[in-house]
């Protein structure tokens, strides 16, 4: 066996085994706060900055949005599927699904028929109904009735003449707006006279881009 020699200098001898002893800082803290004058190793880092960025363009306070309907009342509102008769196939086109309402205006007295399809709120049903207003039932259903009307619905340019079906969820319902449109005829009846005593063209010129004024005057007979 050889023996060990106590004068061999081992490499790395009397060197920490560590970088820096327990509560002494590592050299790169203490070259930080040599160069800035100050130890900020122990300092805590505050995470309750909350930064504000002002708009580069102001947004408005406030959009109002006007539907039509703030001078109405709602006489009846359901839900319905609306068709209209293509005159070429004689054929039930379908015009969309939404609420179907029964509208009375507070100022001027008039009834509309008025629906908007469900999710892109397009209009498929606007008119006026008179005193001598029909609905007629299906033969086929039920619970659907047929009218004709000079129908005004969002993409046209003037009120058109079409032939129009409601179809509701039942026959209660059905008979629930066959009930609300004769009341409104009713009403109408007692009430044409007043429409001669109204100013319509300062009334209806908020109205113009819901139903126009071609269309109001038509129906009331004026």
């Amino acid at each position: 066996k050889s023996a060990i020699n106590p004068n061999v200098q081992w490499e790395g001898a009397n060197s920490k085994v560590f970088g820096s002893q327990f509560g002494e800082q590592p050299n790169s803290d203490k070259k930080n706060a040599d160069e800035s004058g100050h130890d900020d190793s122990n300092e805590e880092v505050c995470d309750d900055h909350d930064p504000h960025f002002n708009p580069i363009v102001p947004l408005p306070k406030k959009i109002e949005l006007k539907t039509g309907e703030e001078d109405e009342i709602i006489v009846f509102s359901e839900r319905a599927r609306l068709y209209k008769l293509d005159n070429n196939t004689k054929e039930w086109k379908e015009r969309g699904v939404g609420e179907m309402k029964l509208l009375k205006h507070t100022v001027i007295k008039t009834y509309r028929l008025l629906m908007r399809r469900e999710q892109v709120h397009k209009i498929v049903c606007n008119h006026l109904i008179s005193s001598d207003f029909k609905l007629n039932p299906l033969s086929t259903s039920d619970r659907s009735w047929c009218w004709f009307a000079m129908n005004l619905a969002q993409d046209y340019e003037a009120p058109q003449l079409e032939n129009l079906a409601a179809k509701f969820k039942n026959g209660d319902i059905a008979n629930s707006f066959k009930m609300a449109v004769e009341s409104a005829k009713a009403d109408i009846h007692e009430n044409t006279g007043t429409y001669h005593n109204l100013n319509l063209a300062s009334l209806v010129v908020p109205m113009i881009n819901h139903y126009r004024l071609t269309n109001l005057l038509c129906m009331l007979n004026i």
